[in-house]
């Protein structure tokens, strides 16, 4: 953005960038996390989790940290992790968000729900 401002351009107009590459792997660490909690539960899953979706070796140290973290405030009750944990702005953290974290241009909240008949739906999507 800085670049556009320097050079003139006018700023009313659309700007899309895209950034091809960004995983999603991520998204499994919370994901083995809560089938932790749910197996502890007797919850039983048809698929294998563990396999299917696995959390891959790159992202070994951030589930490690994730996980002791969880850990570490699991038998402190609700709501004993703060912001201020998570706003260092490490190496990892910066690398963290430029390969698997996806930030919407828009400022506004998500999406919202979807209402048929008056009663919220679930979209599924496939894949």
């Amino acid at each position: 953005m800085e670049w556009i401002v320097i050079h003139g351009s006018n700023l009313n107009t659309k700007l899309r960038v895209t950034r091809p590459g960004i995983r999603n792997h991520y998204s499994r660490i919370p994901l083995h996390l809560m089938v932790g909690y749910a197996k502890k539960k007797a919850i039983m899953f048809l698929s294998r989790i563990d396999d299917d979706e696995a959390v891959p070796a790159t992202l070994g140290t951030v589930k490690d940290k994730i996980h002791d973290y969880v850990a570490q405030h699991d038998g402190l009750g609700a709501r004993t992790s703060r912001p201020e944990h998570w706003h260092a702005n490490t190496e990892l953290l910066r690398q963290l968000r430029h390969d698997y974290f996806h930030f919407s241009a828009k400022i506004k909240l998500g999406h919202t729900p979807r209402i048929e008949h008056g009663e919220r739906i679930r979209q599924v999507h496939r894949g």
